[in-house]
């Protein structure tokens, strides 16, 4: 990659962003409509896989991605972008403007990135924490434009060109063809998950190599006409393993297991990565927002979910009915072949959800040296990170720590500034003794919640 011109002020002039938007290969001059330019393989041949990167950083102006999910037992969002480059010349105008020197017609379905690097001389000898990386141009976000917004200036002088992409998951999701007349026999969870992507067409094969990363699944599912898009048929596997599928910052296509955030397989989800707050921790990434609840709202004491053609399995906490009354999850659409492997689903979202506890859903961090930088742009979906919130002043100053497991990532960029927003599942499971209770159980004997 070409090191873009986009270069902070010299207090940050060793952490680089870089916008890029992509050429399939070949001349791509042409007219608006030129079915040669269109005519091409996954919507405007455009993959994750051999896309030749224009930099059009010296144009960006601000730039966001962001992908995630609130709760381990919800499904991941598609992933989104937001680029906003100066257009005051035309040049992004699809009609109107001079063509840029790569012949690069702008238009929707072409693949944008955007990445981030952090010079190596600059963060110093001091051992970094695990999830910092250096030396290497880190993709956050892989999307594909979806739309295309050009935004004027008060007397029609100069404009702005928006960008709005999704990731790989709406390319999943646009493809939905007729069922099968054959029903797909039963399955391994993650073995209808490659045949689902090889059928799509997705780069790589198999359950590894360069575009994917599937890792082996748990449970069988039922045997299925996938009747319906790609998307949603991987997101049915995921669910009946209350695991999760996404597309990461380079755009592969991530599917994982039930209890993997617990699983030494996946150690960044089980040894601390980062230390986010804290004013005494070295390296500690500074805390702009933060985002907590204690709240009745995510509470489930009766958990109701069934497979096609199964019995409803009831997973039930009577001590948890008592302090706030029957709170339901239910679910009946599941894929899973066998009863028993759903109630070991259940019984894991009724462990994370029974009881109220101090919940922290998120942190903006702001990154303010080389070494805090790299350490927020290696930080992945699943990482375990150290939360340290401190509140008050002098006297009547406390705080709390909590580990947590990163479930979503929202980058921030403009010419002078970034921040990191973090959305956070706790990685508690816990009953009334959870010691991030504030009360003892037995006060809540009352009955009336």
């Amino acid at each position: 990659m070409a090191s873009p011109a986009w270069l902070w002020s010299s207090e940050f002039g060793a952490v680089r962003f870089a916008v890029e938007l992509g050429l399939s290969g070949g001349d791509e001059a042409g007219g608006l409509w030129d079915v040669d330019e269109w005519d091409t393989g996954v919507w405007g041949g455009d993959s994750i896989i051999g896309i030749t990167w224009y930099d059009v950083t010296p144009r960006a102006l601000t730039a966001q991605a962001g992908r995630g999910r609130e709760i381990f037992f919800r499904r991941m969002r598609t992933g989104t972008s937001r680029i906003v480059l100066d257009n005051a010349d035309g040049i992004w105008n699809p009609i109107a403007g001079p063509l840029p020197e790569a012949g690069l017609r702008l238009r929707p379905g072409r693949a944008a990135r955007i990445s981030g690097y952090v010079d190596p001389d600059a963060v110093g000898p001091a051992p970094l924490p695990p999830a910092a990386v250096v030396g290497e141009w880190v993709p956050l976000s892989v999307t594909y434009v979806d739309t295309l917004s050009e935004q004027y200036a008060p007397g029609g002088y100069g404009s702005t060109m928006r960008l709005d992409g999704l990731d790989g998951m709406s390319l999943l999701s646009r493809d939905d063809p007729p069922a099968l007349e054959t029903p797909r026999p039963g399955e391994l969870s993650s073995d209808r998950v490659i045949f689902l992507l090889d059928e799509f067409g997705w780069p790589g094969t198999g359950p590894a190599g360069t575009g994917r990363d599937i890792a082996s699944g748990t449970f069988q599912l039922q045997s299925s006409v996938l009747a319906r898009s790609r998307l949603e048929e991987i997101q049915l596997t995921a669910d009946a393993e209350a695991g999760a599928f996404w597309c990461d910052g380079r755009g592969w296509a991530i599917w994982r297991p039930f209890g993997w955030l617990t699983d030494d397989t996946f150690p960044r989800s089980t040894a601390v990565q980062a230390q986010i707050g804290g004013s005494l921790v070295a390296d500690a990434l500074p805390i702009g927002r933060v985002r907590s609840s204690w709240t009745a709202q995510k509470i489930y004491n009766d958990i109701q979910l069934s497979r096609r053609g199964g019995e409803i399995q009831r997973i039930t906490d009577t001590v948890s009915w008592g302090l706030y009354r029957i709170r339901t999850y239910r679910r009946l659409d599941y894929e899973n072949a066998s009863d028993a492997d759903l109630l070991t689903v259940g019984n894991d979202i009724l462990a994370a959800t029974a009881y109220d506890r101090l919940r922290l859903e998120g942190v903006t961090v702001v990154p303010r040296t080389p070494r805090q930088f790299a350490t927020a742009l290696g930080l992945r979906i699943g990482d375990l990170v150290s939360v340290t919130v401190e509140a008050g002043t002098g006297s009547v100053s406390w705080s709390y720590t909590i580990e947590a497991h990163v479930s979503g990532l929202e980058w921030r960029v403009s010419a002078d500034d970034a921040t990191l927003d973090l959305t956070l599942d706790d990685s508690f499971r816990g009953g009334p003794d959870d010691s991030f209770r504030a009360f003892n159980p037995d006060a809540f004997d009352e009955g009336f919640r």
